[in-house]
């Protein structure tokens, strides 16, 4: 088995609109934002996303008119219209990438209004962990597969939660059946279990094991 590792911290809500609306339009002070960072150990990127929306989590996006802008540490974030739904951000929103080999602790987003207030909001990454086994290279014959891992415990106290979901992609070999998608998550404890019984559904070939660790907290 291939075993590649996310690592990511996400700050998000679910069924959102892609609506969108110029902030010149909407009440400034009746916003409400959204923050993610997510960083992959695989290819070491880093990747930011900030958004603003009208109605709650799940209202219109807001489109900011010069010389409003959003920086993640200083640095710009550029305007993007679409659909990211890999980590589900839709509409207008505000993105910047970056390497790195590991993560910072934490990252600050600023928010500069058109009457030139501003307004600071903080992520912290969840801390590293790494997957012990299986083993790159290891073999599947049956009974349940368990992913293990090794790190920090996960956090979820008040207002914080924390949790690691493994994902399996299973490429068939040609002319052996359609690639399957199985995914497992905790939110506590050192490892991931796929029973045999969901491990029988998936084709004879190669299989991609996907680890991500999310933190969730408000902002």
């Amino acid at each position: 088995m291939r075993t590649a590792m996310l690592l990511t911290a996400t700050l998000l809500a679910v069924g959102c609109s892609n609506d969108t609306i110029d902030d010149t339009d909407v009440n400034n002070d009746a916003l409400y934002g959204q923050y993610q960072g997510h960083f992959d150990a695989k290819d070491g990127s880093l990747k930011f996303y900030a958004q603003l929306r009208v109605g709650g989590p799940t209202g219109t996006t807001v489109r900011l008119s010069a010389p409003a802008n959003f920086t993640l540490d200083g640095q710009p974030m550029s305007e993007h219209d679409g659909d990211e739904a890999l980590v589900n951000v839709s509409g207008t929103y505000y993105f910047l990438q970056q390497s790195a080999t590991a993560p910072n602790d934490k990252y600050t987003f600023v928010w500069t209004r058109n009457d030139e207030q501003q307004f600071t909001n903080e992520i912290t990454m969840p801390q590293a962990f790494t997957v012990t086994a299986p083993a790159e290279g290891d073999g599947w014959s049956g009974g349940d597969l368990v992913i293990e891992f090794q790190g920090p415990p996960l956090q979820n106290a008040t207002g914080v939660s924390e949790d690691i979901l493994v994902t399996l992609t299973a490429t068939a070999r040609a002319g052996e059946g359609q690639s399957q998608v199985l995914s497992e998550s905790i939110t506590a404890g050192e490892q991931v279990v796929f029973p045999e019984s969901e491990m029988l559904k998936l084709p004879a070939g190669e299989v991609t094991i996907t680890a991500r660790k999310g933190r969730r907290s408000p902002v």
